[in-house]
């Protein structure tokens, strides 16, 4: 699926060119060029007159372009299947099933006496696995975790965790980063790299959780993955941010972090075809490019 909005007005689009060519003519008139003088030779003449004219028309639209920019931007929205990024950013959600123990063979137990043991050795299979007793009723929030790394199973070099404080009765996924880390690498192997947030931080303020997400992009951008001569770094543009977990506000935060970059985010859909969708989305004033 790909949908795109544009709405650029033809009257903006004019207002810039002619800012720009007024804006040439007021630049040669302060010079001290004569302005028109090859097409009308009597305006040589009025050197200063045809300064000041063509400089106050330069600041005019200069203010009706301003007055105007309201309606001067470009906005766009594209979905389409996530796959193949080399980190994927993850808020993660402090899991409503916690096993005993969290080593493989891992077992899952749900409600009503129910449970899947997950071998560890097929991240396919244990999401079929687990697939089998997923109803309305019966949902291991970790699954669509596992859901939104496989789809990036022969590109992933690199994975992020950031863990949220306690909230009410619920507890800080925090506690559970290095139960995750552990997860990751068992079906991903050692070669992955894993990074985690060092503070717990309040999934319900959006200010704070920006600040946390974009401090943790430039940090995945200045580590140095590999060795020797081949070490290398992660772009924007190979970044995924996963927004499955935690409450509506960390899904805010990562969609509104990637706005302007060229990362995007993703959504791992927790019911029937369980489609994991990367989403860009950009809103920009062309003013500002």
């Amino acid at each position: 699926m790909l949908r795109t909005i544009k709405r650029v007005p033809w009257i903006a689009l004019l207002l810039l060119f002619c800012m720009m060519i007024v804006g040439s003519w007021s630049a040669d008139a302060l010079k001290g060029e004569l302005l028109f003088a090859a097409w009308c030779p009597v305006l040589g003449n009025y050197q200063w007159l045809s300064a000041t004219i063509v400089t106050a028309v330069f600041f005019f639209l200069i203010l009706l372009l301003y007055f105007y920019k309201d309606k001067l931007f470009i906005q766009t929205l594209k979905s389409f299947p996530s796959k193949d990024y080399k980190c994927v950013l993850i808020l993660l959600s402090t899991p409503n099933i916690k096993p005993a123990d969290f080593s493989f063979p891992l077992k899952i137990k749900y409600r009503f006496n129910k449970t899947v043991e997950l071998k560890g050795e097929c991240l396919e299979a244990d999401i079929q696995t687990l697939q089998t007793l997923t109803d309305n009723s019966i949902f291991w929030n970790w699954q669509p975790l596992l859901r939104g790394l496989a789809v990036h199973r022969d590109t992933l070099k690199m994975v992020y965790l950031i863990g949220s404080e306690k909230s009410g009765r619920t507890e800080a996924s925090f506690d559970y980063l290095q139960h995750a880390e552990m997860v990751i690498k068992k079906y991903f192997g050692e070669e992955i790299t894993v990074l985690k947030a060092k503070k717990a931080v309040t999934f319900e303020e959006l200010e704070v959780l920006l600040r946390s997400i974009s401090r943790a992009l430039k940090y995945i951008e200045g580590y140095k993955l590999g060795q020797g001569k081949k070490k290398y770094r992660i772009k924007k543009e190979d970044i995924v941010i996963d927004i499955t977990g935690g409450q509506k506000i960390t899904s805010i935060a990562g969609a509104l972090t990637t706005l302007q970059l060229a990362t995007v985010f993703q959504y791992v859909q927790t019911n029937d075809p369980y489609d994991v969708i990367a989403y860009d989305v950009v809103v920009q004033s062309p003013t500002s490019l």
